[in-house]
């Protein structure tokens, strides 16, 4: 149903459980209806796992319900156009994707179905990797219980933060044995 990015960590209140977490299956917790949090640790450093997910189209390659993508450059920001599946029909939004302090923040502009879209990575390197903490926080315009938006939020959220953990698992050692450093998208391209 969604896809999404990025998380504040003054908002977050991060457990000694989490910290502990060992590079297998990401913790997903619900802080409210339609707000989730997922976090994973990765054992590649914040300046790997930054270059993998600082692209939009490599993320949402990560995302389920995503049908197509469009980006447009807005400065330092990118605004990400989607379609995305629905529980009824397709669901039609605009983002806007700016780099913060950790990670990235991603907010709604504008929406046929979302009344919110918020979301936050931040990336916090610890002692042998990276953490990697995702908050989806999400409302939508349809007749549709909060729970089956929070199921559907976590299913994604999940599936979401696992991809990108498989593919940074992969792809870490090989992007700290190379020294270039990654092409510039370009100014406006799509994903279909």
């Amino acid at each position: 149903m969604t896809r999404g990015l990025l998380c504040v960590l003054a908002g977050l209140s991060l457990s000694a459980g989490a910290l502990a977490q060992t590079p297998n299956e990401p913790l997903v917790q619900t802080e409210e209806p339609g707000t989730i949090i997922t976090r994973t640790l990765v054992p590649a450093t914040e300046a790997e796992v930054r270059a993998i997910l600082d692209d939009p189209y490599t993320f949402v390659g990560f995302t389920p319900d995503v049908q197509s993508m469009d980006v447009q450059a807005r400065g330092r920001c990118k605004q990400l156009s989607f379609v995305s599946r629905g529980l009824f029909e397709p669901l039609h939004y605009s983002t806007q994707r700016c780099p913060s302090a950790g990670g990235w923040r991603e907010t709604l502009l504008e929406s046929d179905s979302f009344t919110r879209y918020d979301a936050d990575i931040q990336l916090l390197p610890v002692a042998g990797g990276t953490h990697i903490i995702y908050r989806l926080s999400v409302g939508i315009d349809l007749p549709v219980p909060d729970l089956v938006i929070s199921k559907n939020v976590k299913r994604s959220a999940r599936l979401t933060m696992q991809a990108v953990r498989d593919l940074i698992l992969r792809r870490a050692p090989a992007a700290s044995a190379q020294e270039t450093t990654p092409a510039e998208p370009a100014e406006s391209s799509t994903l279909h």
